[in-house]
């Protein structure tokens, strides 16, 4: 994914929302995960597209072993890319507020898969260093408002840094 936005950026191929400074800054971070990371992210994403094909999940927010915080997002084929791009930013802001240790927020969106269709995709970047009280109203509007992540359903799962290996007897 890093890949195919980078060369988005440099081919001037962004059609909504961020910026190419804006994007360079969003994949300085991706690409700064460790390797461990970007796997255990890559799988995430995917079983969040499957989760989101079916209907079952709209968003997901995970904090990353780097502090950073991820949102994923993925809306039926047809919706407004503007509008797509502004809750993904809202929800990434929202993502923000609920994680007081992380000052980072990456966030991606598609389309939920469908065969035969293509799918475009979204790139989100926040930095907030000092959470302010005003920062947190807002985070508190959208939430009654829109609903993001007011109650998520948190999972913790384990991931063997080297698979298929096994310390010998």
């Amino acid at each position: 994914m890093i890949e195919i936005w980078a060369n988005d950026v440099l081919r001037g191929n962004l059609e909504l929302g961020s910026s190419p400074k804006h994007s360079e800054l969003a994949l300085r971070v991706m690409a700064r995960e460790d390797r461990f990371s970007r796997r255990l992210l890559g799988c995430a994403f995917h079983e969040f597209l499957d989760e989101s094909s079916t209907g079952k999940v709209r968003s997901r927010m995970l904090k990353a072993p780097s502090n950073v915080v991820y949102v994923f997002l993925a809306l039926p084929h047809g919706t407004d890319r503007q509008f797509r791009m502004a809750e993904l930013g809202n929800r990434c802001l929202v993502a923000r507020g609920r994680t007081a240790d992380c000052t980072t927020v990456i966030g991606l969106a598609t389309e939920q898969y469908q065969k035969g269709k293509g799918f475009s995709l979204d790139l989100s970047y926040l930095y907030v260093k000092d959470w302010t009280a005003d920062g947190q109203r807002v985070m508190e509007d959208m939430q009654r408002e829109f609903g993001y992540f007011v109650n998520p359903v948190k999972t913790e799962g384990v991931e063997d840094e080297y698979p298929g290996t096994s310390p010998k007897p």
